[in-house]
C-alpha cells in the first residue's frame, strides 16, 4: 500500500518534467530483441503492463524522461520502454511479409512476363511457318514462270521458222509465176515472129503486096 502513493507521485512529476510536443512520432518500432517489457512508468520500478513484441510498430508520444520514452504499441496500451529498445529502422517483423509480397508480386509479373514471351515465340513460330510457305510458293511460281518462258520462246522459234519458211515459199511461187510469165511471153514472141506478115500494095495497086 505504501508503494502506490509513490508511484501516483513519479508519474505525476514525470509528466509535469517531460518536454511536451505537439505530434506523435509514428515512424518506430521496438527492435529486434524476443520482447521487452511495458512499464506504466519512466523506470523498470514502475508496474508492468504487459511484453511487446520484437519489431511491432510503435508510436511515441512526445513524452520522455531521461532513457525512458512513453510509446503507445500495437494494442492500444500506453507506457514507457528505454529508447534504446526502439528503432527506425524497418523491422524483420514487417519487412519479411513486404518482402513476400514483392517476391510474390514479381513472380507474378515474371509468369505474365514468360507468358507474353510464349506468345511471342508462338507468333514467332507462325510467322516463320507462314514466311517458309510464301518463299516455296514463290519457288514453285518462278518455276512455273521459267517453264512456261522457255515454252513460249520455243513457240517463238518455231513461228519464226514457220514464218521464214512460208516467206520462202511464197517468193518461190512468185518466181514460178514470173518464170511462167516469162516463159510465155518469150513463147509468145516467138509465134508472133515466125508468122506471116502481110505484104504491102504498091501504090498502083488497090491491095497490099
Amino acid at each position: 500500500m505504501s508503494h502506490k502513493p509513490l508511484a501516483i507521485a513519479a508519474l505525476l512529476s514525470a509528466a509535469l518534467l517531460a518536454p511536451q510536443v505537439t505530434a506523435a512520432e509514428s515512424n518506430y518500432s521496438i527492435s529486434e530483441e524476443i520482447y521487452i517489457y511495458l512499464h506504466s512508468g519512466p523506470g523498470t520500478q514502475f508496474r508492468i503492463l504487459g511484453s511487446v513484441k520484437a519489431g511491432m510498430p510503435v508510436v511515441l508520444t512526445g513524452q520522455k524522461q531521461g532513457d525512458y520514452v512513453q510509446i503507445v504499441d500495437d494494442k492500444e496500451r500506453t507506457g514507457w520502454v528505454q529508447q534504446t529498445q526502439l528503432t527506425q529502422e524497418e523491422s524483420f517483423r514487417l519487412a519479411v511479409p513486404r518482402l513476400n509480397g514483392e517476391v510474390a508480386s514479381l513472380k507474378q509479373q515474371l509468369e505474365q512476363e514468360q507468358s507474353r514471351t510464349g506468345e511471342l515465340l508462338e507468333q514467332v513460330s507462325q510467322l516463320n511457318s507462314q514466311l517458309e510457305t510464301t518463299q516455296r510458293d514463290a519457288t514453285n511460281i518462278e518455276a512455273d514462270l521459267r517453264t512456261t518462258l522457255e515454252s513460249l520462246s520455243a513457240e517463238n522459234e518455231q513461228l519464226k521458222e514457220e514464218n521464214q519458211s512460208m516467206q520462202n515459199s511464197e517468193r518461190w511461187q512468185w518466181l514460178q509465176q514470173g518464170g511462167m510469165v516469162a516463159g510465155a511471153g518469150l513463147v509468145l514472141g516467138l509465134i508472133i515472129a515466125y508468122l506471116p506478115r502481110p505484104k504491102r500494095r504498091s501504090r498502083g495497086q488497090s491491095g497490099w503486096v
